[in-house]
């Protein structure tokens, strides 16, 4: 039979719940009625255990969480109620507990009645008899399973490309580095591998079947590889491969073979028979290099060689490649004129409020058509600017242009629009920048609320404190600044609440298939919890059908971009769409 307990003993089972706070027992065993009145409605579930693990008491919301009633609980052993794994664990730790006196608090997991596993924090404290003998455990629990699946979520997007699932090239390029400092690892090789013409194939069949083709050769690849190997996804159409502990180069020549013959094979998309060739460039360690970055700038060296000389082929690095491709130097040649041909324009791509459905902004994107190749996509020639230097004087064209047409819009009547321009880092690390944008507002006449700038993650988190100090002179000039395709950087929590930003927007990668993958699902729900909770607004691109609407805006998203409203069109189109006042359903 259970005594009623001492004064003091009520005295420690408060003390406990103002510490904690902590569970106390039911009025069942409780004389003190106001005592027990204040532990019956404490909103979190509180218990209490005798000594040999026996629950004797409980309020509602802690039988509420597990989905038993107390019936069912009270005087049941913890090895009758929890799975015998996690009962001998708990049982372990109380009895620590009872040992030692005092007061834990740890992190574990428990499963409810529906077979659910919970992740929960334990604050648990000992209760003592009137004659000073350990009477048990009182304790209270903290669901923590949103948290968990949120921080998971964020984590996988860290490390994981979200279409394949293979990792992505910041972890490979960890992980490289890793190989490269054990010798037992050592030689390694590494493969670029770049589908040919992905470009026209994307095109050709859309998005959605390109992305599957593109999951199934990442499967293919996969069943290539030893378990030792890595296999990563580095851009769009563009794989990277690891080959550690080579006994003989023989089996990289192997590898490649088996590569190509995979790849000369159509694959079934949907239907549709797929040809999708490749090339591959090739470094080894440690002869080419012992640095995973410059071993991967060599296998790049080495694939452009391969493209260059009529894809479908494999190119191992030497030294004579150093000069870089002809395809390259040609296109870096040719881009150097086309501003002043006017072969560069701008489009634009309307982002339109999920509430009230009208447009509030739009993105300008710069577009190449030369006189001879025709249309030039962005992610070819935008690299060759960066890596030319060439990105300053576009970059600066762009940001004046775009302004001087948010103006113009204004000034024609039409309901004044934000700009969004994007940033690379090369234009953001410049020592001026500050004062070119300043001065692109100034020439246009355009307010500083109406623009804003776009930087991607890993721009501002290379050099964390002078770019915080940017940002702030940045919105001193009244301009709105935006994280671009967030989620496939590296944001650092404790840095992303200290830059002055007003606007998330969610990577395309996870809105693609959204509602249907829970894992992008809960990416997308994280970033937007994550935004909101820092006061940022979120803006979803790449948004395609009406179910990836309504999801979005299940989740209160703020904003969306993509082709389901409406694509990158001309300056004037634009004009059109915006005095025609296109909305959303």
């Amino acid at each position: 039979m259970t005594q009623t307990p001492s004064p003091a003993t009520v005295l420690r089972l408060q003390q406990a719940a103002d510490r904690l706070p902590l569970a106390a027992l039911t009025p069942r065993v409780l004389p003190h009625e106001q005592l027990a009145a204040l532990f019956a409605a404490i909103p979190v579930p509180v218990f209490a255990k005798d000594t040999d693990g026996r629950y004797i008491a409980c309020n509602e919301a802690f039988t509420r969480f597990l989905g038993v009633s107390a019936a069912e609980l009270l005087e049941k052993s913890v090895f009758e109620i929890a799975p015998q794994e996690l009962a001998i664990r708990y049982h372990r730790a109380d009895l620590a507990l009872m040992q030692e006196g005092g007061e834990q608090s740890y992190e574990s997991q428990v499963q409810c009645a529906d077979g659910r596993l919970a992740q929960v924090i334990y604050h648990k404290a000992v209760f003592y008899r009137r004659e000073g003998e350990v009477g048990g455990i009182v304790g209270s629990l903290t669901d923590i399973t949103d948290q968990k699946t949120s921080e998971h979520a964020l984590q996988q997007a860290a490390n994981f490309d979200p279409l394949t699932g293979l990792i992505n090239r910041s972890h490979l390029e960890k992980r490289l580095q890793l190989f490269l400092s054990e010798p037992s690892k050592l030689p390694l090789a590494v493969l670029s591998l770049d589908l040919d013409r992905f470009r026209m194939v994307n095109e050709t069949i859309g998005l959605s079947l390109a992305n599957q083709l593109l999951q199934t050769i990442a499967q293919k690849l996969s069943e290539v590889m030893r378990n030792c190997d890595l296999l990563s996804r580095s851009n769009r159409d563009e794989f990277i491969l690891v080959l550690p502990q080579l006994i003989h180069r023989q089996y990289v020549d192997y590898i490649v073979a088996r590569i190509l013959a995979l790849l000369a094979t159509p694959f079934d998309i949907d239907g549709n028979q797929i040809y999708c060739t490749a090339s591959i460039g090739v470094a080894l360690a440690p002869e080419d290099g012992t640095n995973a970055q410059e071993l991967l700038q060599k296998t790049e060296t080495a694939l452009f060689q391969a493209k260059g000389q009529g894809k479908n082929q494999c190119r191992f690095y030497d030294q004579g490649m150093e000069a870089g491709t002809a395809e390259r130097l040609t296109l870096e040649t040719a881009l150097r004129g086309a501003l002043k041909r006017e072969e560069i324009t701008l489009h634009y791509q309307p982002q339109v409020d999920l509430q009230s459905g009208r447009i509030t902004g739009v993105e300008a994107l710069a577009r190449w058509q030369h006189g001879e190749w025709g249309s030039i996509s962005p992610g070819k020639f935008i690299p060759v600017a960066e890596d030319s230097g060439l990105i300053i004087p576009l970059g600066h064209w762009v940001l004046n242009t775009a302004c001087r047409q948010a103006k113009a819009w204004q000034q024609k009547g039409l309901p004044p629009v934000r700009m969004a321009v994007n940033v690379s880092g090369h234009q953001f690390q410049q020592a001026d920048f500050v004062d070119t944008v300043a001065s692109a507002l100034l020439d246009s006449d355009l307010d500083p609320n109406f623009l804003e700038l776009e930087l991607t993650e890993s721009t501002i988190m290379e050099r964390t404190e002078e770019n915080i100090s940017t940002l702030k002179r940045l919105k001193g000039l009244g301009v709105q600044l935006a994280i671009d395709d967030f989620g496939t950087g590296y944001s650092s929590l404790s840095y992303l609440k200290r830059f002055p930003i007003d606007r998330i927007k969610i990577d395309r990668s996870f809105i693609l298939n959204i509602p249907g993958d829970t894992d992008d699902c809960a990416i997308t729900d994280a970033v937007i919890a994550l935004a909101h909770s820092l006061r940022y607004k979120v803006v979803a691109e790449g948004v395609e059908t009406t179910e990836q609407l309504a999801y979005l805006r299940s989740r209160q998203c703020d904003e969306m971009q993509g082709f389901l409203f409406g694509k990158p069109i001309p300056a004037a189109e634009m004009t059109s769409l915006l005095t025609w006042g296109k909305t959303l359903p």
